[in-house]
């Protein structure tokens, strides 16, 4: 009886994951505190289109933009 098992020429060697290696990995991920979603992208933007107006306005009602200087 042979002990032992030893590679001839030819043989293709496959090797094996050892247990260790296939096991799951856990990760424990902790929590972040959730902040209100109040600046989410739509309203942030009809907020900014809405102050562009305000101050685009405000800019029209000065006298430097009217063409008679009043």
């Amino acid at each position: 009886m042979q002990r032992g098992w030893q590679s001839k020429p030819g043989d293709q060697v496959v090797r094996r994951p050892r247990p260790e290696e296939i096991r799951p990995t856990i990760l424990s991920v902790p929590l972040r505190a959730t902040r209100p979603h109040l600046l989410n992208s739509p309203f942030t933007l009809l907020i900014g289109l809405t102050l562009l107006i305000a101050i685009g306005t405000g800019l029209l009602l000065f006298p430097f933009a009217n063409t008679n200087g009043e």
